[in-house]
């Protein structure tokens, strides 16, 4: 796990930019784009006034079903029985991100559910991944974790398609675009409160917890254990990206933007 002097460390060379630098650089700003409610807080708490300030997210492409690779095909190229259910962890293998605390936590789901498989997908330094496979090993469950490095493209795609639920037990995200494309992708999904992903709970696309294990293993037992309540998120994670993060909707909120700023002091544009 990040130790909280790590933290604490990250977070004052954060605070003492914002005081430094960012106070200035945004100063003069006609409108300052923030990614999630939680950096509108950031913002605000910078002096900059409410009214200078746009919330607009990153957006993700929305799966075409023709498009999708061919179900089983993660499975395969991993050798994952058809009947193992798959939890998938994708993005960067960091501490920050919690894998360590998710292994611990797939450990006691394992005891619970039979035929379970962790994936997790994505790039790590070579010291790190030596501490996380001796943890998996140290808690007998070395053969069940999956590290597949870096997948991009119809891989990625592959592994959500195959996947039974998407977790990301963060420490802190600005907005994770991983839960986007899993969500998009019919997956339920559990994420911590510092993922910054609110619209989660409010659609109904997942669970939204404390970085606490048991939190984390509850919202999971959960979604493994019962497929139609699995199948009825993933519909709500669907709609949650079609109405909010579809890059249609982000280019829409930016030409609005545009437009208002223009009209309001056309010597800026």
């Amino acid at each position: 796990a990040l130790c909280p002097l790590a933290r604490k460390q990250k977070a004052w060379s954060k605070y003492t930019f914002t005081c430094l630098f960012g106070r200035h650089i945004l100063r003069d700003a006609t409108i300052a784009v923030a990614l999630t409610g939680e950096e509108r807080r950031d913002l605000s708490s910078m002096g900059i006034p409410p009214n200078k300030v746009r919330v607009i997210p990153f957006g993700v492409n929305f799966p075409v079903s023709q498009e999708l690779p061919k179900k089983g095909t993660f499975r395969e190229r991993y050798s994952i029985g058809s009947d193992e259910r798959i939890i998938l962890f994708l993005g960067r293998v960091t501490r920050k991100k919690g894998p360590d605390l998710l292994i611990n936590v797939f450990s006691k789901l394992a005891e619970q559910l039979g035929g379970l498989r962790l994936v997790m997908a994505g790039p790590t330094d070579s010291g790190y991944l030596a501490f996380l496979r001796k943890l998996a090993k140290d808690k007998k469950i070395e053969d069940r974790v999956l590290f597949t490095g870096l997948i991009v493209g119809k891989k990625k795609l592959s592994a959500y398609v195959d996947a039974d639920v998407f977790v990301l037990p963060s420490y802190s995200e600005g907005l994770p675009v991983a839960v986007l494309e899993a969500c998009a992708n019919g997956l339920p999904v559990v994420v911590t409160d510092g993922c910054n992903m609110p619209e989660v709970a409010e659609y109904g696309a997942g669970c939204v917890v404390r970085r606490n294990e048991k939190e984390i293993q509850n919202a999971l037992f959960t979604f493994l254990k019962d497929g139609k309540t699995k199948t009825e998120i993933g519909k709500n994670g669907r709609k949650m990206v079609r109405e909010k993060f579809t890059w249609s909707i982000v280019t829409e909120q930016f030409e609005e933007l545009y437009r208002e700023i223009s009209s309001s002091a056309p010597h800026l544009i």
